[in-house]
């Protein structure tokens, strides 16, 4: 199973004349009677974030140069970066109580009518 979805992948570089570059991909695909089919391929999205720390690391390990990599990433994400941002970690464990202190207020609402 896994040679076939590697040479399903190999067909779509072929298709797309993407070259050794490989970009994120998101494949549906299902096995029926011992066969495997592909539903559907799309590009798959990336936050800013996730987008700049990519090129950076492709650039790092030398599979694109800097103008490649300045080119992949997209308005958007530096859009998405300039925008203020919550630390998660700071926070997580405030918001999963709070989280908590709600569902358990609604629950109780709805269950006592």
């Amino acid at each position: 199973m896994y040679w076939k979805i590697l040479e399903m992948k190999s067909e779509k570089k072929k298709r797309n004349n993407l070259g050794n570059l490989c970009y994120i991909q998101d494949i549906e695909f299902t096995v029926q009677e011992n066969r495997l089919w592909m539903l559907q391929c799309r590009s798959g999205k990336r936050t800013g974030k996730g987008a700049v720390k990519i090129a950076v690391d492709m650039v790092s390990e030398g599979l694109v140069d800097i103008c490649s990599a300045i080119k992949m990433v997209e308005p958007q994400h530096l859009d998405q970066l300039l925008h203020p941002q919550v630390n998660m970690h700071l926070y997580s464990a405030h918001i999963y109580i709070y989280i908590l202190i709600i569902f358990t207020r609604v629950s109780f609402t709805h269950a006592n009518g």
